[in-house]
């Protein structure tokens, strides 16, 4: 069996340590370091493992700087075209989308992650999530917020540096071991090729001083490789009908004992992103799978509610509200951190809208 044709690395991330946030060359000399870092990290991992990398990323840390500073502070820095960058973080309390849109408008290859600040009968999380969903779709998927506090993963928009140390972070993309093995052996392969792509760049690590943060073993989809065909493989039925709910906490359990075996970050959990699964997308299109089934798997097996793409008919801040509430709720419920990631489109419940970098994609039905 040849594992490179079953698994790929989603992104091999730097992640950006930063002791002075007043030394503005210093921060820039080391975001434009980590860019080449991560290039050649994922370089040798392709040529000596075999398996395909996605992407090369660099992630900064969260920073005492206010929004209009990190937005002067990112502009200042030469961002590579081929690296995604984690490079805003800021409290969803006190953030102008406008400020917002300028980081977005940095590059396509620039994510901005929110975290929630939610009180009672305080609109401003709200509102502010409603104005985002109003973006277009391209600039709105770099954009996500989390509940739960931020997570040190690869996994974007909302990878952050927590750490005070500069390190590396890894993520796989693996469906199509589930598919073809059963739990436990396709466990034992998703940790021989984990260990495949650390060993390929652990010396390149050390040479640079870079901590190993661990791999986030999240089941994560991209298109083909698809989470929901998973899910409906152990469950024996098309999602959503009942047992969906177990068959995904099984797959969690799954990588809960992968993490026993190697070093983990992040999320670990399984994820749903619409617009990244050829399947669900199918399930979503048929109205089979609603946006409130979505939310209730929160609460037991799934890392949030991510690209899912909403009528903008249908979209208000009354809606925005709720959303967070449920992410919040299951956040607590689950004691662990969740993501939240709309989109927006002139389009009825059932239809397909064109996304860049997803192609098409249904507009769910509440």
């Amino acid at each position: 069996m040849d594992l490179a044709e079953m698994v790929k690395v989603r992104a091999i991330a730097v992640h950006v340590a930063v002791e002075d946030w007043d030394d503005r060359r210093e921060i820039i000399r080391l975001v434009e370091e980590a860019s080449d870092i991560a290039l050649e990290l994922a370089r040798l991992a392709e040529e000596r493992t075999g398996y395909e990398v996605m992407s090369a990323r660099v992630v900064l840390p969260i920073t005492p700087l206010r929004p209009k500073e990190q937005l002067e502070l990112l502009k200042a820095i030469k961002l590579r075209d081929d690296v995604l960058y984690a490079a805003f973080h800021y409290s969803s309390a006190n953030l102008d989308v406008d400020v917002l849109k300028e980081v977005l408008r940095l590059g396509s290859n620039v994510y901005a992650a929110i975290s929630a600040i939610t009180e009672p009968g305080d609109q401003r999380t709200p509102r502010l999530l409603y104005k985002i969903g109003l973006l277009e779709p391209e600039m709105a998927s770099r954009v996500a917020m989390v509940f739960g506090g931020y997570p040190e993963t690869p996994y974007f928009p909302l990878a952050t540096t927590m750490q005070s140390l500069p390190g590396v972070s890894i993520a796989l993309v693996y469906p199509r071991l589930l598919e073809e093995f059963g739990y436990y052996e396709a466990m034992d392969y998703a940790v021989d090729a984990a260990f495949e792509v650390y060993e390929a760049i652990r010396m390149e690590m050390e040479k640079h001083d870079l901590f190993f943060r661990g791999f986030d073993m999240s089941l994560s989809p991209w298109m083909e490789d698809s989470v929901a065909r998973v899910i409906e493989k152990f469950s024996g039925k098309p999602m959503p009908a009942p047992g969906t709910a177990a068959a995904i906490n099984r797959l969690e359990s799954f990588i809960y004992g992968v993490c026993s075996d190697i070093k983990c970050t992040g999320f670990n959990q399984v994820m749903l992103p619409v617009a990244e699964d050829n399947v669900l997308k199918e399930r979503v299109q048929e109205g089979a799978v609603r946006l409130h089934d979505l939310l209730n798997y929160n609460y037991a097996c799934v890392a949030g509610l991510d690209m899912v793409v909403i009528s903008r008919s249908q979209w208000s801040v009354e809606l925005a509200a709720a959303l967070i509430e449920e992410l919040e709720r299951a956040s607590k419920a689950k004691k662990r951190r969740l993501g939240l990631r709309v989109l927006t489109a002139d389009a009825e419940p059932g239809s397909m809208v064109e996304l860049p970098r997803f192609g098409p994609t249904p507009v769910i039905h509440l």
